[in-house]
């Protein structure tokens, strides 16, 4: 599937407005504050139900209006035309494929997406919640059973918790906390290996040797239930469980050693485009599908030769993109995209 249009009403600065975009590269240009990366960001919720801006879905529904509504069609290879939309309203979100009420792991399936904003790559700085989020978002993407097993480990968790703090039987919440707990890891650990190999072979590539990804399971040892059994004394010496698929993280490792110890900002902004890139081709890897990837105003923050290395790589996955751009001159020559003008909230194809 490929995004051929999309339509916002009242989304943020835009009362009402169409892009028809092209398959392949699409470049948005516009002065800052304009809405160029508005743009990006209803293409990311339309597919997420998330903005990879805000935390606050209010702050997407323009001035006086009672809701946001964005609307999208999407075209296949033999050119029949899906319809998806998103109704946005103060507490309420209504999604619909094909004018039918839809879930979210019906959207994240239909048009895969990933994006490299501006500013993105102190993901290497954050806690280990928010790195788990943004790997268990692509995790739930390519195995929607990935979602449920998730939701009973979080409900196992909590009364676990409950009976160590009341002193009360664990063992009827220890059997579905393991055993949930063992199927949430066992995708993580697929969806990341996958991740790695196309991760280890583009950053050797850029950097001349390769970078990794290492994960943390939450435990060590290769059995969740021997790490539970012994931990228990510690677990009700403290309150609650301290071991299990809630506590993993997973970092980003050069030559010398973690890469937020050793490389510049410029590099880490390298090393994270090179993550999405691998995103976005696990992706294709588990769903066969082509993907959208976005660009929000690369020129700010690389320099000539990774934005070279970067584009040519995105050429490569054969991905739907769309790059944002104070200026045209510096990308045109390299993507030969479909271009456009935001301005006044108002999109003007070139």
């Amino acid at each position: 599937m490929v995004l051929q249009s999309l339509d916002l009403k009242n989304f943020r600065s835009f009362t009402e407005t169409t892009i028809h975009l092209a398959p392949q590269a699409n470049l948005i240009t516009g002065n800052n504050g304009s809405g160029k990366t508005t743009i990006l960001e209803a293409i990311y919720f339309l597919t997420k139900k998330r903005s990879f801006v805000t935390r606050s879905n209010k702050h997407l529904i323009q001035d006086n209006a009672k809701e946001s509504v964005i609307f999208a069609n999407l075209s296949d290879e033999k050119h029949s035309i899906t319809t998806m939309g998103v109704s946005i309203q103060p507490g309420n979100l209504k999604t619909k494929i094909n004018k039918k009420e839809a879930k979210t792991r019906d959207l994240l399936t239909l048009l895969p997406s990933n994006v490299i904003e501006a500013g993105s790559s102190n993901i290497f700085l954050q806690s280990p919640p928010i790195k788990r989020k943004f790997i268990d978002l692509g995790v739930f993407h390519v195995e929607p059973l990935f979602l449920d097993a998730y939701l009973n480990y979080r409900k196992a968790l909590v009364n676990r918790n409950a009976a160590i703090r009341h002193n009360t039987n664990l063992t009827i919440w220890d059997k579905p906390l393991i055993e949930y707990g063992d199927i949430i890891t066992s995708y993580r650990l697929i969806f990341i290996s996958v991740i790695n190999q196309y991760f280890e072979s583009i950053s050797n590539e850029f950097f001349g040797y390769s970078c990794s990804i290492r994960f943390y399971k939450g435990w060590k040892g290769d059995n969740f239930i021997d790490a539970i059994s012994k931990n228990l004394l510690t677990d009700k010496k403290y309150g609650y469980t301290q071991l299990g698929p809630h506590r993993a993280d997973y970092d980003f490792f050069s030559k010398n050693g973690s890469v937020k110890d050793f490389f510049s900002r410029g590099q880490m902004k390298v090393i994270y485009s090179i993550f999405i890139l691998a995103k976005t081709y696990a992706f294709k890897h588990f769903l066969g599908a082509q993907c959208v990837l976005m660009l929000d105003d690369p020129l700010s923050e690389l320099d000539d030769d990774s934005l070279d290395f970067l584009i040519g790589e995105t050429k490569a996955l054969d991905v739907q993109l769309i790059v944002t751009s104070i200026r045209e001159n510096s990308l045109f020559g390299r993507l030969n995209p479909k271009t456009f003008h935001v301005e006044q909230g108002r999109i003007l194809e070139a």
